[in-house]
């Protein structure tokens, strides 16, 4: 369908929710609309409406008719449709699957997918199908507008999105998809507020193997944990501008972006990005709040320069949301809790290090590039003890 969630009638059979047979004008302007012929749809429609036989046939006029309208870029006339629908049929499936493709013509990307969540939620067994179809054309839209560096680029900040509604609509899409997708995540936990930015990297055999259909396949899981240069982004659009740093900085990232294939197309990646201040994680003491908070410790970016971290402090708030960040990761892809793997570098390095003394019982391996280790022991960090640890 040209429209999905508006070209078809509410009714089946010809006849409406109620039972009431559709006037033959509505069904005369259905026929039209499906085979392109929008001038003689609008028109009958307009005459269904004019005729006014019920307020459910009217709604399901006016529905049809704002499909002919857009169709013939008359988008006054949808929108004044769209409002009527509105006042009058607000909380019908219908209604909001309408809205959802009058917004996805209009541009309105963002409101078509909140419009089309609405209707897939409310609408019947049979008709989801067809709300779905208008709820993943509204995504695409809303990746494709924004890519997160000038082109050519191929992973999209998607940072509104919860994991478990991109992973579906990843999941359902019948055509090539992009693979590198900037999320946000933000835990349940209340004293674990601090949103995490990330890149979310997906299997590119899982999408061209059929493998969408094998619930019981899993992929192994590589975190990325970057160096120390993102935390000195203080201005502007912070978020954006750590991503697009991690994005250079992550192998799968890059490897995707590269167009390459191999073994990066057989595991799921993430790559999160450190919060840039202290003050942003923890309720510290004001004259730490500006302090560089450098994975799971923080201290005055010029000591960091000097490598003197005999101030410097443990981070445990940081340590909790990452490893809450992980759990999500691992509740709601499909992930090998047999085959994670931790890398990073430089300033990463030591957080993989440190990632692995918190949590030992989850990588199979650990990978620290041009890390390091500080020797930090009344913060809990003993190289004497990482050692034999390792």
């Amino acid at each position: 369908p040209a429209h999905p969630g508006c070209i078809a009638l509410s009714g089946t059979g010809g006849t409406a929710a109620s039972g009431s047979p559709y006037p033959d004008e509505l069904k005369r302007g259905h026929w039209f609309l499906d085979r392109g012929s929008f001038d003689e749809a609008y028109a009958a429609f307009t005459a269904t409406i004019v005729a006014g036989q019920s307020v459910e046939v009217v709604a399901e006029a006016r529905r049809l008719r704002v499909s002919a309208s857009v169709s013939r870029n008359d988008f006054v006339r949808a929108y004044e449709d769209c409002e009527w629908l509105l006042q009058h049929n607000a909380n019908d499936y219908d209604t909001k699957g309408t809205m959802g493709m009058y917004c996805i013509h209009s541009g309105y990307y963002e409101r078509a997918r909140q419009y089309y969540f609405e209707a897939y939620s409310a609408a019947p067994d049979e008709h989801k199908p067809r709300m779905l179809r208008g709820l993943d054309r509204a995504i695409r839209f809303i990746l494709l507008a924004q890519p997160l560096a000038p082109q050519p680029c191929s992973t999209f900040r998607v940072t509104d999105m919860n994991l478990r509604m991109m992973w579906d609509f990843w999941c359902r899409a019948q055509d090539p998809t992009p693979r590198n997708f900037a999320m946000m995540y933000e835990s349940t936990n209340v004293q674990l507020s601090t949103p995490l930015p990330y890149i979310l990297t997906l299997p590119g055999n899982w999408a061209r193997g059929g493998d969408k259909q094998q619930p019981e396949r899993r992929c192994p899981l590589v975190v990325y944990m970057h160096s120390a240069g993102l935390v000195d982004i203080c201005k502007g659009d912070v978020t954006k501008r750590q991503l697009q740093i991690v994005a250079q900085e992550a192998p799968q990232v890059r490897l995707v972006e590269g167009n390459k294939s191999g073994p990066v197309d057989d595991f799921i990646g993430v790559a999160p990005c450190c919060p840039p201040n202290l003050g942003l994680v923890s309720n510290v003491p004001k004259h730490i709040r500006r302090w560089k908070c450098y994975w799971f410790k923080a201290c005055d970016m010029n000591a960091y320069a000097a490598w003197d971290f005999s101030q410097a402090i443990r981070s445990r708030d940081m340590e909790g949301l990452v490893v809450d960040f992980l759990a999500h990761i691992c509740e709601v892809l499909p992930v090998d809790t047999q085959r994670i793997h931790f890398v990073g570098s430089s300033c990463g390095g030591y957080a993989v290090l440190r990632l692995a003394e918190l949590v030992p019982f989850l990588p199979a391996s650990v990978v620290p590039l041009a890390g390091y280790y500080p020797q930090m022991v009344a913060e809990d960090h003993d190289v004497a003890q990482l050692v034999p640890f390792l």
